[in-house]
């Protein structure tokens, strides 16, 4: 697409089938070679390193052969120049009048490339892979400048918001918006009732088929059909009324069974604290673990040691 600098797509080579998308990762700084491949805008080369290195979060995605399909970087303010990395919300609200839009649930999209193969239906995973992975962000936000044309997949997958006083869209800048709601909607909660077995079971089964080797086809149902008043179960439903996640909610807990296999000791074994407690003996040992490092770094120190010594002090400090 004719898009400025950080926007943009180019081309890889021709392989003999298509392979689709298997997923997506955080960025790496040896992903920007392939990145900076896709870009054809000689113009856009001084906006690289900014980006890379400024942004909040930057995903990209992969396909079947584990190659780099696209890559995005987002910063918590908007890639315009004129407008102050502090003081966005009030342009935002005044121009475009978004009213749900904070500093803190709202992230911009800064630098943008994908493989033009995949420029049909990248971006919808791509965005959902965002809201998946910051539990935070509510909005997603493109700047498009003026007399720029972008790709028609945003106009499917996003929002489009004009400016208020804009009389001619084409020659002045206006948004793409995207929010958590559209690609993630919210989750109807409620409690199991015996004739969830049927959906409820299949999503059990796929962490484990242990449940149902013990207790048979119908154990949701039977829990519910004689409760023991210590344990709940709750269901969550998509848009549709299908199932998405069931939870099981028990006062009963061996607290025991959860030192065993957790380190508890920051949170006092998940106990009360009392006067008469005693230091259990595990605690003891941890805290002379690294006395017992520092004694036996400290027979021979060179300086080269010590520098090591002072580094991990700062770390256990820290």
């Amino acid at each position: 697409m004719d898009a400025p600098g950080g926007y943009g797509w180019g081309g890889i080579e021709e392989r003999s089938g298509f392979l689709g998308i298997s997923g997506h990762r955080r960025a790496e700084h040896r992903d920007l070679p392939r990145l900076i491949h896709f870009l054809r805008a000689p113009r856009c080369l001084p906006l690289r390193k900014i980006r890379s290195e400024t942004s909040c979060l930057s995903v990209v995605q992969c396909n079947e052969a584990n190659d780099i399909v696209s890559g995005i970087f987002l910063c918590n303010y908007p890639n315009v120049p004129s407008v102050p990395s502090d003081d966005w919300l009030t342009w935002l609200k005044t121009i475009y009048r978004i009213r749900s839009v904070t500093g803190r649930n709202t992230l911009f999209v800064h630098w943008l490339v994908w493989d033009k193969s995949y420029s049909g239906h990248f971006l919808k995973d791509l965005l959902t892979a965002l809201f998946d992975i910051t539990s935070y962000c509510q909005h997603v936000i493109l700047v498009i400048p003026p007399r720029v044309t972008p790709a028609d997949v945003f106009k499917r997958e996003m929002t489009k918001i004009p400016a208020k006083c804009a009389r001619h869209a084409k020659e002045a800048q206006y948004l793409y918006l995207s929010d958590r709601s559209r690609l993630l909607p919210k989750l109807k909660i409620r409690k199991i009732v015996e004739e969830d077995n049927d959906d409820v079971v299949p999503i059990i089964d796929g962490e484990t088929t242990r449940l149902k080797e013990l207790y048979g086809e119908y154990y949701i149902s039977e829990m519910i059909r004689y409760p023991d008043g210590c344990r709940q179960l709750i269901i969550g439903e998509d848009v549709d009324g299908s199932a998405a996640g069931v939870m099981c909610l028990s006062s009963t807990i061996d607290i025991d069974l959860l030192n065993e296999n957790f380190e508890l000791t920051a949170y006092h074994g998940f106990r009360k604290a009392r006067e008469d407690d005693e230091e259990p003996t595990y605690v003891a040992e941890s805290n002379e673990l690294p006395q017992a490092v520092f004694s036996q770094m400290s027979r021979e120190r060179s300086p080269l040691r010590e520098k090591y010594l002072v580094f991990a002090i700062i770390i256990i400090i820290g």
